[in-house]
């Protein structure tokens, strides 16, 4: 009898401490949820943490994520979407958003909490981005009807987006490049990095056969530096494509890249786009210069492995 007791009493510990770990889980859970279509955070430090938890998933793994929420409306689905359509010219994901007048966000993680109107919310309070402008507000419907661009009324504040501005001289810089890949000591530098949400379109093989072996193969940069209102952004990306035939016609696709790094961060293989975060400066809205090396390789079936290295300087 004395035996059952004690067996009773452990079985009665272990569900006490089981049923207390459960509610540790359940609490952590309860930080955040989906409310009507937004996701909702209880606390900004919540917000903040989800942030960069997401900065440490990959596309697929933010993916999974948002399916265990039960997230069916976020912004990062529809970008995903766009981003997947094949183009008879080599559209970038802004220029195919720009087209279909959708907002582009170019950080997944930042995409993957806001739904497909922008808005997300912490606490009572509602946030919704545009290309240039958050509107916050505890009423919805006033959130949703502003247009204003420039004075926040009683019911809405506006916050202008911060981003930093490269001149036409640099941008002209930067896109007048076309890069052949048939030397692996290939590589461009420039100044003038930082544009706000700004796209590099560069292409590996011109339609020049003699010196580059063709135009098949490209790849797709994008950085950003964005000051929302309570939080900053910035980070890099790089994306293969390749002009390849499935089903009847060729057109420009995402194709996967033997090998890419940024900076020195851990390199990547065969991926399709990879994501880098860096670090915000100390000082919000304080433009920090960075350096980003990016190192591009592919696997052309005719031609062996190639190799495009790229430094890219932001100035203030």
């Amino acid at each position: 009898m004395k035996k059952y007791f004690q067996l009773l009493y452990c079985l009665l510990l272990l569900s006490f401490y089981s049923c207390n770990d459960q509610t540790g889980e359940l609490q952590d859970l309860e930080t955040l949820s989906v409310k009507e279509g937004v996701l909702t955070f209880n606390t900004e430090k919540s917000f903040l943490e989800t942030l960069e938890y997401l900065k440490t998933l990959n596309d697929n793994e933010i993916k999974i994520w948002l399916e265990d929420l039960e997230f069916q409306n976020s912004h990062f689905t529809i970008q995903s979407y766009y981003d997947a359509l094949p183009t008879e010219e080599d559209l970038s994901l802004e220029e195919k958003l720009n087209t279909a007048k959708i907002l582009f966000v170019p950080s997944p993680a930042f995409s993957a909490i806001i739904n497909k109107d922008g808005v997300y919310k912490i606490g009572e309070e509602y946030h919704r981005i545009t290309k240039d402008i958050e509107y916050i507000s505890e009423d919805y419907e006033a959130l949703i009807q502003s247009k204003s661009k420039s004075v926040s009324d009683g019911a809405v504040k506006i916050f202008k987006l911060k981003k930093h501005n490269s001149t036409s001289l640099q941008r002209t810089n930067l896109n007048g490049q076309t890069l052949c890949a048939k030397y692996p000591e290939t590589s461009y530098t420039a100044t003038g990095f930082y544009g706000g949400n700004y796209f590099n379109k560069y292409h590996p093989y011109p339609d020049d056969f003699v010196t580059c072996g063709g135009g098949n193969y490209s790849f797709h940069t994008q950085t950003w530096y964005v000051a929302y209102s309570n939080f900053f952004s910035v980070g890099t990306w790089i994306k293969g494509r390749k002009y390849k035939k499935k089903g009847l016609r060729k057109k420009w696709r995402d194709d996967k890249m033997t090998y890419a790094k940024i900076n020195n961060e851990p390199e990547v293989t065969n991926v399709t786009k990879h994501t880098v975060y860096f670090n915000v400066p100390r000082e919000l809205y304080t433009v920090a210069i960075q350096t980003f090396r990016i190192s591009y390789e592919y696997n052309d079936e005719s031609k062996g492995l190639r190799k495009v290295n790229m430094t890219l300087q932001s100035i203030p």
